[in-house]
């Protein structure tokens, strides 16, 4: 299928994958050279052989935007047949002229690809491949399949119909043929509406329904929607025009079976709305502090041996109501702006030496050690990490920090005790000096 009318880029289903495999996703993107542009999602490549195919037919003809290349048992059987594809149905007809090209193998060679545009022609859009399958083409994707689906079965009828003979088929005449191709091709407004509708796009709606339906999720842009929507621009002095059908129907109990009565189906869904679970408030004070704080808990209410009945009206009765749906990602995005402004910190930091200098903290050093009652006491603990049953048994731990027991050495006292490490450093290398003397010269002795 052609993406783009300018630079001439296409989507194409890579080869190696089934035809049920094939998604969105895992289509190529490819160049009129072949060259791939995008591999999606998949690890294949394209079928080079195959894509000569469709870039020669794309090149030549601007027009189309869609091929489709097809070699099912019933269309390859009708491509081996000197007749060709006979107008013996409606599908036949409304593929309407149809081109053919002899096989010549693989199709790779240029003087190939030349003969297979001259073959196709202009105009036509459906050309049977000799002994192979057929081409199928189209303005648009729904109206390529279009095509491709009525040859499918147009082929079908004439393999079924091919044992009875030739001579006893029945061919309608040149002029019956292009009156009923006219018929076909011609607008079909009057039973769909005021829509203009392309070849093939109302089947092709139809089936992307059954798709989405199934839960497929097409994603496909439906041109008109399958349910008849009312333009309530009536006033409230009109008269309302009564439904001319209604889903609610009266239903008799005997009718049914016990199994499948209406209202014991209602019943079953209302069984778990007449047992709600009952809870008891409760207030528990925390230990481990020297001001203990009341934690309210909800625990189950054993005791209680009746219930109140809810009814739920609806899946969302206990959801928030009338509130704005911008408001949840609006919260997120200013959460991702506070922590890239730095706003989002790990917690609480230490704030007792926050406004002190260096002369401060010198002055608060004492010449003796401190005992027990100078000792600064700084404490600190978090309950986030601690399980929630246990928060309220959590004990708070308090570190003492002692003074640094080097804090009264002066400069005087550094300068002393480098001297005494040089020393001991030189008195260490004379005593391997002389006993290396004393080695050497017991060796000559």
């Amino acid at each position: 299928a052609r993406v783009n009318q300018e630079l001439e880029h296409f989507l194409i289903n890579p080869f190696g994958l089934m035809y049920h495999e094939v998604t969105g996703s895992s289509l190529v993107k490819v160049d009129i050279a072949g060259n791939i542009i995008d591999p999606g999602s998949t690890t294949y490549g394209i079928n080079r052989a195959g894509y000569t195919l469709h870039s020669a037919i794309h090149k030549a003809r601007p027009d189309l935007k869609c091929i489709i290349h097809l070699h099912t048992p019933a269309v390859a059987a009708v491509s081996a047949m000197k007749c060709g594809l006979l107008p013996l149905s409606q599908d036949a007809l409304f593929c309407g002229k149809i081109s053919y090209h002899d096989y010549r193998g693989i199709l790779i060679e240029d003087d190939v690809k030349k003969l297979l545009v001259e073959d196709l022609g202009p105009i036509n859009k459906v050309m049977i491949l000799r002994n192979h399958g057929f081409v199928a083409c189209g303005e648009t994707i729904e109206e390529a399949w279009k095509y491709a689906f009525n040859v499918i079965n147009a082929c079908e009828v004439q393999v079924r119909a091919a044992p009875m003979g030739i001579d006893q088929l029945y061919l309608p005449s040149n002029e019956q043929q292009k009156r009923v191709a006219d018929v076909l091709h011609g607008n079909v407004n009057e039973a769909t509406g005021d829509k203009k509708w392309k070849i093939g796009e109302l089947e092709f709606e139809s089936l992307m329904r059954i798709l989405d339906n199934a839960g497929f999720r097409t994603g496909y842009v439906y041109r008109q929607p399958l349910i008849r929507t009312i333009d309530k621009t009536t006033t409230f002095k009109d008269v309302e025009v009564p439904p001319a059908a209604s889903s609610a129907t009266s239903f008799v109990e005997q009718t049914y079976p016990e199994a499948y009565s209406p209202t014991r189906q209602a019943q079953r869904t209302t069984e778990w709305r007449n047992s709600p679970n009952a809870y008891l408030k409760q207030e528990i004070e925390e230990t481990g502090t020297p001001n203990p704080k009341k934690v309210t808990k909800w625990v189950p209410d054993t005791g209680l041996k009746h219930s109140t009945p809810i009814k739920i009206d609806t899946k969302h009765q206990f959801a928030p109501s009338n509130m704005d749906p911008k408001e949840l990602k609006n919260h997120q995005k200013q959460i991702k702006e506070d922590r890239f402004n730095e706003k989002v910190s790990a917690g609480y930091q230490s704030k007792i030496l926050e406004n002190a200098s260096w002369e401060d903290a010198s002055q608060m050093k004492e010449p003796h050690q401190p005992t027990s009652e100078a000792i600064v006491i700084v404490g600190a603990a978090s309950k986030g990490i601690i399980k929630r049953d246990q928060q309220n048994n959590a004990v708070v731990y308090k570190t003492y920090y002692a003074q640094n027991p080097f804090a009264h050495i002066d400069n005087n006292d550094i300068e002393k005790y480098k001297r005494e490490v040089e020393q001991n450093q030189m008195r260490e290398q004379a005593l391997k000096k002389n006993a290396l003397l004393d080695e050497i010269r017991k060796g000559i002795s």
